[in-house]
């Protein structure tokens, strides 16, 4: 049922200590659930005319008035006992739960999905047993069609993830050996991609054909049903990789010197990235005056901009031994990947 749990400070004071549902069900709930006796529900109270008034030097931060409330006030009916209900000797006690994974027509269920659906059903029973104080359970048991033992997979797909070049050639792989089915029913196998962009997926009979795409990864999730219901699933991981991935450019004067009549000189430097991946880039810096050449890393992040306003100051803060003083000017060679 819920509500809120209040504490009575005396005085007409009372303070909210939260949600009852984080301990488990009230009595009142386990009552009306048939989980509980009336002669075990204790008496409760409601607060009437409650009125926020917070007090540094009182307890609890509302006020109100009282009343003691019986569970025979609560289920006391004109024409009905008390007390009302199916009572402990005669409820449901044992009950089962059926989850339901949702999917746009077409679409096949992935397996991170269909594992994460799993540890949640996994958990219920316990979580179950806790709220209502170990007077019920609760069974998570998938109901089959009678007669039909569903297929299964077996073994794992070695050499995971599998590592395609971006845009390459599609491969194929034979998964008829990666799942059985007991009753010796055919199969029929259908694949998906977790990622179109990283990489397209195809059936043709047991051989599951896959195409890379952008860099990235992804997860291929074959489907294997026997036609009266039974289905089974494998997972392969996919890593799509540029075979060329570094690629640079070139800044052929960066400097920071100073001129003729008081004039001071620096470079400015932007940098934007807007790949999907992090963007590992290494600065190469050739002096041509003042000395100081030398290469250091950076990272950044997918729909990051880098603006920098002195690019030897932001060099020598990330360790390029460039000297901190007098006329400085070389080349900038930003290779990135």
């Amino acid at each position: 049922m819920g509500g809120k749990f209040w504490v009575d400070h005396g005085n007409g004071r009372f303070s909210d200590h939260g949600n009852t549902s984080r301990g488990g069900f009230s009595w009142l709930d386990l009552y009306a659930m048939g989980l509980a006796d009336a002669e075990e529900v204790p008496d409760m109270f409601i607060v009437r005319n409650l009125q926020f008034d917070p007090d540094p030097d009182k307890d609890g931060n509302y006020t109100g008035e009282k009343e003691i409330i019986s569970i025979d006030q609560i289920v006391a009916t004109p024409g009905l006992p008390v007390p009302w209900g199916p009572g402990t000797a005669h409820s449901q006690k044992v009950f089962n739960a059926g989850f339901v994974y949702l999917l746009e027509p077409g679409q096949t269920p992935s397996g991170d999905m269909l594992a994460l659906h799993a540890r949640y059903k996994s958990k219920v029973p316990g979580h179950w047993a806790h709220i209502t104080g170990g007077r019920s359970r609760i069974t998570t048991v998938v109901p089959r069609i009678a007669g039909n033992r569903p297929p299964r997979a077996v073994g794992r797909i070695e050499g995971q993830p599998l590592v395609l070049a971006e845009g390459g050639t599609a491969v194929e792989v034979e998964v008829r050996g990666y799942f059985s089915d007991p009753d010796g029913d055919s199969l029929i196998y259908q694949a998906s991609s977790s990622e179109d962009e990283v990489v397209q997926a195809g059936m043709s009979g047991s051989m599951v054909t896959i195409k890379p795409g952008t860099d990235g990864k992804a997860i291929v999730t074959v489907t294997a049903k026997d036609g009266r219901g039974g289905l089974a699933y494998l997972a392969i991981e996919i890593s799509v990789e540029d075979e060329n991935p570094a690629d640079f450019t070139f800044v052929p004067v960066i400097l920071n010197a100073a001129g003729r009549s008081k004039a001071f000189f620096s470079s400015e430097m932007t940098l934007t990235h807007r790949g999907r991946h992090q963007a590992i880039l290494d600065y190469t810096y050739t002096a041509h005056t003042g000395g100081g050449s030398g290469t250091v890393r950076d990272y950044l992040e997918p729909g990051q901009q880098l603006i920098v306003p002195d690019a030897i100051d932001f060099l020598r803060e990330r360790g390029a031994p460039i000297p901190g003083d007098g006329k400085r000017i070389g080349t900038l060679r930003v290779a990135f990947q």
